[in-house]
C-alpha cells in the first residue's frame, strides 16, 4: 500500500523497541506490530545475525526496519531516530528494553564495567527519550516505555551495577 491510500505504512503509528531481537523486547515488538504499529527493532549485532527475528515479524504481516545501534553510544542513539524516520517517517512509541548486566561481586568490577552498564540501561533512556520526545510534542502524541526490573526495586547482591541502574531507571520514569 501507499501513505496516499490511508493506509500506507507512513500513516500508521510506529514504534521503535530498543533490544528487540530476542526475549522480552522481542515479544513487544511482536506484539505491538500485531496491534498495527510499524516496528523499528534495535538491536547490538548485525542485520544478518538477528534476520531470524526479522523475518518472523515480517511473515506475521508485519511493517519492519532494522537498525544496529548500541544504546550506550551517543551517535548509535541518533542512529536509531533517523532509521526510524527514514524508514516510517515517524516516531509514535519509544520502549527502552535492552539492557546488559554485569554478575561478579562489586569489589571486582572496573570503573568501566559500571560505567558500561550505566551507559546502557540507565543513560540510554535519558537520551533516548530526549531525543524522542519533540517528536512526539510536535505530532501532539506519543508514548514512553521505560522497562525496569525487580531487581530495581530489591537489589542483588552479585548484580550492583544492574540493580542500581534499573532502580535509577524506576525513579527516573
Amino acid at each position: 500500500t501507499s501513505a496516499a491510500d490511508g493506509k500506507g505504512v507512513f500513516m500508521k503509528k510506529t514504534a521503535i523497541v530498543t533490544g528487540s531481537s530476542r526475549g522480552i523486547g522481542f515479544a513487544i515488538a511482536k506484539q505491538l506490530g500485531l496491534d498495527g504499529y510499524n516496528i523499528v527493532m534495535v538491536a547490538t549485532g548485525p542485520q544478518e545475525k538477528n534476520q531470524h527475528a526479522l523475518d518472523e515479524l515480517k511473515a506475521m504481516g508485519i511493517n519492519c526496519a532494522y537498525v544496529q545501534a548500541h544504546i550506550g553510544s551517543a551517535d548509535d542513539r541518533k542512529k536509531i531516530l533517523d532509521g526510524a524516520l527514514a524508514a516510517f517517517g515517524r516516531v509514535d512509541v519509544l520502549v527502552n528494553n535492552a539492557g546488559i548486566s554485569y554478575i561478579g561481586l562489586l569489589s571486582d568490577m572496573s570503573a568501566e564495567e559500571w560505567r558500561r552498564v550505566m551507559a546502557t540501561n540507565l543513560d540510554s533512556c535519558f537520551y533516548t527519550c530526549r531525543n524522542a520526545i519533540p517528536l512526539m510534542v510536535h505530532a501532539k502524541q506519543g508514548r514512553i516505555i521505560n522497562i525496569s526490573s525487580v531487581w530495581g526495586q530489591a537489589g542483588a547482591s552479585m548484580e550492583t551495577a544492574y540493580s542500581a541502574s534499573k532502580g535509577a531507571v524506576n525513579s527516573f520514569t
